[in-house]
């Protein structure tokens, strides 16, 4: 359940915020675990840092866990993906080319370009995080354009069979009927400084703050 929403502005003030909800939730116990979702390993070291630099007090941040979304996604499905590996984008990365090596299709005059495999890359994993119904919309309306880009992007997947995406540890995640069970190691469950994201990833945030 998500109790309390604070909106404030970005840079210190929000990590003063976010040292008063530690601190709230450590008013029992400073060893209470606290696990705070932040956009980026980077935001999650800064926040650290001046946490750690005495704005959340006594309580300080000790046991509190400062993890990306995917981070946690991947944690919470680390029994169910046994089967497989997480994606990397090296692997992605070595998928494309794969596929551009054998069939380049109309990339053929720049099937070499680094260029290239960034911006495939990039598509792959926009198109990963479309829902059934949104790729079913997409490739009756969408043409030459959608049928191309479905169908190199089977030609990556059929590269990917041993890795999970983002996009799928997210929704295993989120699906979880033990999804609170599961959660409880992590404590008291804050997300810092929420920006735009995947639908994926957002289903299973808010999957995950109403089960906490």
């Amino acid at each position: 359940m998500i109790e309390h929403v604070e909106v404030t502005a970005y840079g210190r003030p929000a990590t003063e915020a976010l040292a008063r909800a530690i601190t709230a939730a450590k008013s029992i116990h400073a060893l209470t675990p606290v696990t705070v979702i932040v956009p980026s390993n980077f935001a999650g070291l800064v926040a650290r840092h001046l946490l750690g630099g005495g704005l959340a007090g006594q309580a300080g941040v000790a046991n509190v866990a400062f993890l990306t979304p995917f981070r946690l996604a991947e944690l919470l499905t680390a029994e169910l993906m046994f089967d497989g590996r997480a994606l990397s984008n090296p692997v992605l990365g070595a998928a494309v080319r794969r596929a551009l090596s054998d069939d380049p299709g109309p990339y053929r005059a720049v099937a070499d370009h680094p260029a290239t495999e960034a911006a495939l890359a990039r598509r792959f994993a926009e198109l990963s995080n479309l829902s059934t119904d949104a790729t079913a919309a997409l490739v009756v309306q969408g043409g030459a354009w959608a049928a191309e880009a479905f169908g190199f992007q089977r030609a990556i997947s059929s590269g990917l069979a041993a890795f999970h995406d983002e996009a799928t540890m997210a929704r295993r995640a989120a699906g979880r009927p033990d999804l609170v069970t599961v959660l409880e190691p992590f404590g008291h469950v804050m997300w810092f400084l929420p920006e735009p994201s995947t639908a994926p990833i957002c289903q299973f945030i808010g999957a995950t703050l109403r089960a906490v």
